[in-house]
């Protein structure tokens, strides 16, 4: 966990101590993104240990600390419920050991419809990105994940009494610039905000650092 330290390469001074100062003053509070991005740990070991070209290049970038995957691998990906309860459980655990708390919200586009009924039984009271609408109130679905347990009839704040989960979803998208400049996606939040909805952006940092 990111409370036992980072690689030297990745030491960015007290990270965790600077984050728990944040969730003291309420500016943020962080919520469970499973413990791979995008990868599975199972397909990855599969890759790592083929006895191919590729395995061999996989290994050498693997022992170099830096590793990436071009292509998306769902994390659950070839995990029956039992491996995916005890991933669930590792993950709460290094978030509990970074943060001081255990997660009441989570947010994964690699969840299958077992893994909420995981994630409930962890303690997961909130999920996100059930479904999202985008700017121009389109409701959508990621056709590019077609594992993703999402439905997009679902809106926010459906609740799931079987597994006693809330739903939310995205609603404001702060991601192509060039198409949506933040002069107009402010109106889109005004928009979600008069409906009264929260407006739940989506924003991610490789659109502002390089």
């Amino acid at each position: 966990g990111i409370d036992n330290g980072f690689p030297p390469e990745w030491e960015r001074g007290d990270i965790v101590g600077e984050t728990r100062s944040g969730v003291d003053m309420g500016v943020w509070a962080p919520e469970y993104h499973s413990t791979l991005h995008h990868v599975s740990p199972v397909v990855l070991m599969e890759k790592l240990r083929a006895k191919t070209r590729e395995g061999e290049l996989f290994r050498k970038v693997f022992e170099s600390g830096a590793f990436s995957l071009i292509e998306h691998i769902p994390e659950y990906d070839g995990s029956d419920v039992r491996i995916q309860y005890e991933m669930v459980r590792r993950g709460m655990g290094y978030f509990r050991n970074a943060f001081g708390f255990s997660p009441q919200v989570a947010i994964t586009s690699d969840a299958y419809p077992e893994t909420e009924t995981v994630w409930s039984l962890h303690g997961i009271r909130t999920i996100q990105l059930k479904t999202a609408w985008l700017n121009d109130d389109t409701p959508t679905v990621y056709s590019t994940k077609p594992w993703n347990n999402q439905d997009i009839y679902a809106k926010i704040g459906d609740y799931n009494p079987m597994l006693d989960v809330v739903y939310l979803g995205r609603n404001v998208f702060l991601e192509n610039f060039d198409e949506w400049p933040a002069e107009r996606v402010m109106p889109v939040i005004k928009r979600r905000i008069e409906a009264g909805l929260p407006a739940i952006v989506s924003t991610h940092r490789c659109h502002y650092t390089s």
